[in-house]
This record gives structure tokens, sequence and C-alpha cells, in this order.
């Protein structure tokens, strides 16, 4: 089933034109995968694609979010995205690679709305995180030995002031999904099949959602 649509032509074509779209809409670029700066601990520069970030939005997901952190934000898609489409949700993107980060601040420029986007220049593990995010995006996430020391620092920041928390999650591996389900204090309340709209028979292509318990 899969297969057949991934050999589509068509359906590729409308996938990459609602991409290049999309980035002419909001007057950034965010195109392409760059694996000029990645390790074992980071993955390549890969944009979460415009039609996840829409089955986000349309699951709800986000309807009371206040404040959302982008970890691995590379140019600043997510933000940029979901700035244009709430009017209620402020967005901090968190970049280590300069060079992304500066395409972000670029981005951030010729952005309509930019007072609502935030970018900081940061190591995920060593970015302080503010006592009113309330929610936490991660595409491809970083080694899990990098997660474990972020998931640290987003309790430590809801130990200071607690109040409901959700990380987004999207495209894990198996080992991910095992150390996540382990996470005290925090349940999965949506897993999201994607492989539809990704024209791909792999199930990576989901999107996780956990929220904090209390």
């Amino acid at each position: 089933m899969f297969n057949k649509s991934d050999k589509n032509p068509k359906l590729n074509m409308s996938f990459d034109f609602n991409e290049i779209f999309q980035d002419e809409l909001l007057h950034i670029d965010t195109l392409g995968r760059d694996e000029r700066y990645s390790n074992i601990n980071r993955y390549p520069y890969q944009p979460t694609p415009y039609v996840i970030l829409d089955k986000i939005i349309e699951s709800g997901t986000l309807d009371n979010s206040r404040h959302l952190v982008d970890f691995g934000c590379g140019k600043g898609r997510v933000a940029f995205y979901l700035a244009d489409r709430f009017d209620n949700i402020e967005i901090t993107g968190i970049e280590e690679v300069k060079e992304f980060y500066h395409d972000a601040i670029k981005n951030r420029n010729k952005f309509a709305k930019k007072d609502m986007v935030h970018f900081i220049n940061k190591s995920a593990e060593h970015y302080t995180v503010p006592t009113n995010a309330d929610t936490f995006f991660f595409f491809r996430p970083f080694s899990i030995s990098t997660m474990k020391q972020v998931i640290d620092n987003i309790f430590s920041s809801y130990i200071k002031n607690p109040r409901s928390i959700k990380l987004i999650f999207y495209y894990l591996t198996e080992e991910y999904i095992m150390f996540l389900s382990s996470i005290a204090g925090m349940t999965l309340t949506a897993d999201i099949d994607c492989r539809d709209i990704m024209q791909k028979d792999d199930k990576r292509f989901r999107i996780f959602v956990y929220e904090s318990s209390s």
C-alpha cells in the first residue's frame, strides 16, 4: 500500500510543492537536508515536514500551550509555522550549531510575527528550561544520553513551578520509545500514525505525546 504511494511521482511532487509553498508563504528558507555538522550525538539537519506540523495542530495537542520549546530547532521552521498559526504561544528554539542558528535569525528578521519567536544558540543539555515553558518538541531527537539530561532539566523547571507539561516527539526509534515509557510522572496520551501522509511504511513516522500525570 505505502510502497505504491511512494512510487507515485504526483504524490511526491505535491509533497515537495507544499514544502516550498509554505516556506515562501512565511518568507523563510528552511528547506533541504544538511549533514555537515552531524555526529554520533547529533542527527543531520532536516526540517519537520509541514504536513506533520499540521497533524499536530489538528490533534489539538497545542490548544492549551503557552510556551513551546523546540529542541534542535535548526533554521526555525517549527517556531515560524506555529507562531503563524497561533496567537497565544510563545516559541523558543534551541540550536547548538551556529550556522543553523544564524540562519534562524535571518529568517526571523523576515518573519511578520517575530516578537513571538526567539532563538538561543546553546546545546540542549545546557539550556535552562524556563519555569513557564509547558510544551517541548523534538524531531529526530539527539542521543538518549543527551535526552536524559534534557528531561532532567525539564523536571527541574517543573519542581520550581509545578504545571501541566507536554512532550511531543516525532520520528522515534523503538529504543527511544522504551526509554520514554520508563519516565516516571509522564503518560503517553497520543500515538498518531503518519505513514499515510508521509507515503512510506515506516513505523518511525509517528507522533508521540507524553503529558505530566499530575
